[in-house]
């Protein structure tokens, strides 16, 4: 249906190298980041720079001063570490930082760990306040600081790679950080390639240190070994669920590794942070949504590699072998999906139909330092939040579908780690539904009421994920995995199309989607074909996923 307006599309090279395309393989002329010095354009200089412009020369580590290293660092713990939340930011701070400047850089671990740190901290920094590497039409990319050959943080990141090979095989919580950090980091510089490779590397690590030293697990440090565990497990079921790459065995130490509860060292910034973003609380809830996700996932694909994109049986509740998943079947998992959402702590629910609110309408339940304009800004790139004054306005929307708008800007990372836990929500909820979407495209002849409902539930769960949404689309540097959601916003671009071209498509849209439905409809397809249009200069795969959204909707570039 959507092949006429795309002749040259080969749907076979499509579902064949699908996972190629994703990670922006699929072109000749792909290079890994430069190793030399960056060349930052005038205007874009990096916090720290030290280069000597008049010679070239590399960094000079001794140039790192006591005042850089902790801005960097603090960049990075604000905002970096409550996402993905890897390191003990007393021990680096107290431990590592002093014992650096005190004693040099070395070869060893602590040093490789310390420049991950400070190429992270620059990536926070240029992520929120850098330059935009470009625009259209008057509005600026959400893509801040340096460009695609040269990314923020680039220096302090080559410095980590050069001592990298020396700690390869090491078998210690250390190494997996360091893989972890820097899969980290080629995220935030489109390498989708270089993220699974560096991924890959951290869980095997990982499994290495449990399986040598299960001792860990009952040590001092024991908390942030299931953290970082529990950090690679959720990267690699991104992309094993979304492009099939095959996960490591990580996952079957799960009952052993158990849960991390943040009960290590005690640090009071973190405390601060965790009190205005309740970080630790959307982690935990990230752990408990991906092993429901990998359930639904074996289940939807249980009869065999296709069965989740069968059509759905119109009678019994048991579906016979090969013809997919039962109507009950489905309805059970979104029931379990639903209760997952409920169960979730008070400052991180959300009403359903509405992903753009704050996680909770009572105002008291934000602090004042949170929300007022005049207040001292909490982290060193993000100033406060601006709220009406006016007690009679509407609450104010924590996200918004208006692109040109100023955005606001969240101490904490706070609109990432809500982004996230939201989006990843409606995700699953729009995958446990698809099978119905199948249905209606293929045996529309045997559609009941109840596969309607479940075809609105679908078209409805694909709307304004607030990643799309501003302010968190505005630093998309800093959200993890973009190229899983550039993937998913162009299924979504072409099921809205169908919605409005296939008969039993347009008749649900309009019978049971609600009234809201076409406004919204329209808001999501600006923002996820603005999502790919300002991707598709860095992003290998989202440029192709943009050629495809371009013809489909008609588009200019």
């Amino acid at each position: 249906m959507v092949q006429p307006k795309v002749p040259s599309l080969d749907l076979s090279s499509v579902k064949r190298e699908g996972p190629i395309i994703t990670l922006g393989a699929h072109h000749d002329s792909l290079q890994g980041l430069p190793t030399g010095t960056a060349s930052v354009p005038h205007g874009q200089a990096s916090l720290h720079c030290m280069n000597d412009s008049t010679h070239g020369s590399l960094i000079n580590i001794s140039g790192l001063d006591w005042e850089t290293m902790q801005n960097l660092s603090k960049a990075y713990f604000d905002c970096i570490n409550l996402v993905f939340p890897v390191l003990d930011r007393q021990y680096f701070l107290s431990n590592t930082l002093s014992s650096l400047f005190n004693n040099g850089f070395g070869n060893d671990m602590q040093s490789t760990i310390a420049f991950l740190v400070f190429a992270l901290g620059e990536v926070a920094i240029a992520g929120y306040g850098g330059l935009p590497v470009h625009a259209h039409n008057g509005r600026p990319s959400g893509i801040k600081g340096g460009s695609k050959e040269h990314p923020p943080g680039l220096d302090m990141f080559n410095e980590a790679r050069k001592r990298m090979g020396f700690n390869l095989t090491e078998c210690s919580l250390e190494n997996v950080q360091i893989f972890a950090l820097a899969s980290i980091y080629y995220g935030t510089c489109f390498y989708p390639m270089d993220l699974w490779r560096m991924i890959t590397l951290a869980s095997l690590a990982c499994q290495a240190l449990i399986t040598s030293s299960p001792d860990e697990l009952s040590s001092p440090r024991a908390d942030l070994v299931r953290r970082a565990f529990w950090h690679c497990s959720i990267m690699e079921t991104c992309l094993n669920l979304e492009l099939e790459l095959p996960l490591t065995g990580l996952d079957k130490m799960e009952t052993f590794v158990g849960l991390p509860d943040f009960g290590g060292s005690y640090s009071e910034d973190d405390h601060i942070s965790n009190q205005e973003s309740h970080f630790q609380e959307h982690f935990a809830s990230q752990i408990v949504l991906r092993r429901l996700l990998v359930t639904f996932h074996d289940i939807l694909n249980k009869s065999g590699p296709t069965s989740a994109f069968a059509p759905v049986p119109t009678s019994h509740e048991s579906a016979s072998p090969g013809s997919g998943v039962s109507p009950n079947t489905i309805r059970q998992l979104a029931l379990q999906l639903d209760q997952w959402r409920g169960m979730l702590p008070a400052p991180l629910r959300w009403e359903e139909d509405s992903p753009g609110a704050f996680p909770n309408t009572d105002p008291a339940a934000y602090s004042e330092t949170l929300y007022s304009p005049g207040g001292p800004p909490m982290s060193p790139m993000i100033p406060m939040i601006r709220t009406s004054t006016n007690s009679s306005a509407t609450p104010p929307l924590m996200f918004t579908t208006d692109l040109d708008a100023p955005p606001i800007r969240y101490p904490y990372a706070l609109d990432i780690q809500v982004a996230l836990l939201r989006s990843r929500y409606y995700y699953t909820k729009y995958l446990i539904h698809r099978p119905f979407i199948y249905k209606a495209l293929h045996a529309p002849e045997f559609m009941t009421n109840d596969d309607a409902v479940g075809v609105a539930e679908c078209l409805k769960a694909s709307l304004k994920w607030p990643v799309a949404m501003s302010p968190t689309c505005r630093h998309k540097r800093l959200v993890p995995c973009l190229f899983f959601f550039s993937q998913n916003f162009l299924g979504i671009l072409i099921l809205l199309h169908l919605s409005t071209t296939v008969p039993i498509l347009i008749g649900i849209r309009a019978s049971l989607c609600g009234e809201r439905f076409d406004m919204d409809a329209r808001e999501t397809v600006g923002l996820y074909v603005d999502w790919l249009r300002d991707l598709k200069s860095v992003d290998s795969a989202a440029r192709w996923h943009w050629e495809l959204a371009k013809v489909i909707y008609g588009l200019d570039e």
